[in-house]
């Protein structure tokens, strides 16, 4: 688990806490960290490469002007990489957007996110990508950027394109298996009826397991002791390979 931001003993962390980042084990114990970021500003998103490395993303305004980005690298011990650093410049957020990664090989693609309500649909959109250790991003490639709304798994040396929830009619979701230059190479379906719904996030294991909740309203509910109980349905395909 990665946390970042400021870190305080108490729930509500004072003005003046520091912005840390901090790896736990799946124990919750301390792989390393607390450790403080090398600027000081508002914590946006982060994530990790596929050797561990982490990438911190932060408010940059404040070091390289006004709608600026910044980030920070960590290796797989705590140890600062890089200092901060600029990653996008003239950047323009909407009402809720933060930004979140996805490992490649090689490093990391970047991509924010918005959600302009807690009820709304998130969307997303690729937009650099950068090497381990890297302090020089490059715009996302146009395999990823024609594939907005989506995940993307790094999966030995293939990617799995997962979507987020979105109204689909018929209701179905499907992944695409993508090479590691982008070149689609294969589409594994999965439908769940023909009429309209409002998917649901779909997601893989670290076996490769693909696992897909049942829209809300296609959930049975009932009456227990007075109080109303509805199902909740997962399916899944155990380590799901797409030959």
């Amino acid at each position: 688990m990665l946390v970042l931001g400021p870190v305080s003993e108490v729930f509500v962390a004072p003005a003046d806490a520091k912005q840390m980042v901090w790896q736990l084990r799946d124990d919750a114990s301390s792989l390393w960290g607390p450790t403080p970021l090398a600027l000081q500003a508002r914590v946006l998103g982060g994530g990790a490469d596929a050797d561990g490395r982490v990438l911190v993303i932060q408010d940059g305004a404040g070091r390289y002007g006004a709608g600026a980005i910044a980030a920070q690298w960590f290796g797989r011990d705590g140890t600062a990489l890089t200092g901060a650093f600029e990653l996008i410049a003239q950047f323009r957020s909407g009402p809720s957007t933060w930004f979140e990664t996805s490992a490649i090989v090689g490093g990391l693609a970047i991509r924010r996110m918005d959600q302009e309500t807690p009820s709304s649909l998130k969307t997303s959109e690729w937009l650099v990508v950068l090497r381990s250790g890297s302090q020089r991003p490059d715009p996302a490639p146009e395999w990823l950027r024609s594939r907005p709304n989506s995940d993307l798994v790094l999966a030995g040396d293939r990617y799995a394109m997962l979507p987020w929830g979105t109204y689909a009619s018929p209701c179905a979701q499907a992944v695409e298996i993508l090479s590691s230059s982008g070149t689609s190479c294969a589409t594994l379906q999965m439908p769940v009826d023909s009429v309209r719904c409002l998917t649901r996030d779909l997601r893989r294991g670290l076996d490769g397991t693909l696992l897909q909740m049942l829209p809300v309203d296609r959930e049975q509910s009932s009456i227990v002791g007075g109080a109303e109980v509805r199902t909740c349905t997962l399916r899944f395909w155990p380590a799901a390979t797409a030959e």
